[in-house]
């Protein structure tokens, strides 16, 4: 399993590291670090790490997530205390302190005689309730507490975990988009899908993501105020056709318009790495219709027409560009996608 992923990831141009322990605690220690902005993940383990911005619905602190994770089960210790429930451990942090075991398994304050003071103390909220925050109180497991509860070298586990240092990770890149031939192929050796079925996924859910890319890259590699523009190898420009036709659409709370773009080269991109035996004819493979409708922000559409066609008088319609082209015939339309063939509708904004 662990093979398959990491191809999935390469063909999708995303970074992957192997974590030198538990993988939470090396991307707590890089969003700590800044290196990335948030942990995805629905292990807690990430808080008791320390991370510091988590994508997932909780509120406890590392402490409260630490010592819930010792009451019960863990990556690290599969027992916890036994009896112990997750209700029960809740009561536990809320009338307890849980900055203690933190200290212990790092090695403050005599951790032997902390931890003794730190079972008595649990030994009299589980008898006795106190606090009304257990519910009830809970002898038999304030009897049944083992001297050996919770073990020392668990603690250290979580307080000090396995990682490899920040000056020895990689380098971390500005995204990039799927590389479509190697993770077309990769798609067909693994699920055994023929070319029009991969057409069918990607154009519905790898195209437009490259179209957006696009966009966003020519915004950050452009000025409007520069003569020159910067293509990025092996980018295939797309004509868009004049988006004036198509009625406004908010997603989210933002504005935005579908677009279509001719599929042609995205296709032949796609293909060219199957096997012979198993590719068709585009004819065979096309969709019905030569487009592929995607929805784009105004934001980001009007800061591209800008960024690209700063002459343009308004960028409610889109065209492409060649810089290479020097026909007087066809000056102020630069053609992007070199397609010698086909009934694509150029717009041209310096009219």
């Amino acid at each position: 399993m662990v093979q398959p992923t990491q191809r999935i990831l390469n063909a999708f141009n995303m970074q992957w590291i192997t974590a030198a322990g538990e993988a939470e605690a090396q991307l707590a220690l890089m969003n700590n670090a800044r290196i990335i902005n948030a942990v995805m993940t629905d292990d807690s383990d990430a808080f008791v790490f320390g991370a510091w911005t988590v994508l997932r619905n909780s509120s406890f602190s590392a402490d409260t997530t630490a010592t819930i994770k010792m009451y019960t089960t863990s990556d690290y210790d599969k027992n916890g205390l036994p009896g112990c429930g997750h209700e029960t451990a809740l009561g536990l942090v809320r009338c307890m302190k849980t900055s203690v075991l933190r200290d212990a398994g790092c090695g403050r304050n005599s951790p032997d005689q902390t931890l003794k003071q730190w079972r008595m103390d649990a030994q009299h909220h589980l008898m006795n309730n106190p606090t009304g925050e257990l519910g009830r109180a809970h002898p038999a497991l304030a009897r049944a507490l083992p001297d050996s509860f919770p073990d020392l070298c668990i603690l250290n586990l979580y307080s000090k975990p396995a990682v490899t240092p920040l000056t020895e990770l990689p380098i971390l890149y500005s995204p990039a988009p799927p590389d479509l031939a190697p993770l077309a192929l990769l798609v067909q050796q693994l699920l055994g899908w023929d070319p029009k079925k991969l057409v069918c996924s990607f154009r519905s859910n790898i195209w437009p993501i490259m179209i957006l890319h696009e966009l966003l890259e020519d915004i950050a590699k452009n000025s409007p105020a520069s003569d020159k523009i910067d293509l990025a190898p092996g980018c295939m420009r797309a004509v868009f056709k004049c988006r004036a036709r198509r009625p406004r659409k908010v997603l989210a709370g933002i504005a935005g318009h579908n677009n279509d773009v001719p599929i042609c080269n995205l296709e032949r991109a796609t293909l060219q790495m199957l096997p012979t035996g198993s590719s068709m004819h585009l004819d065979d493979v096309t969709p019905s219709t030569e487009y592929v409708r995607v929805w784009l922000a105004d934001d980001i559409y009007n800061c591209w027409v800008r960024t690209m066609f700063p002459m343009s008088p308004e960028p409610s319609t889109s065209h492409a560009v060649d810089p290479m082209n020097d026909d007087p015939a066809s000056a102020g339309v630069i053609d992007l996608t070199r397609d010698e063939g086909g009934d694509h509708e150029i717009i041209d904004l310096t009219i």
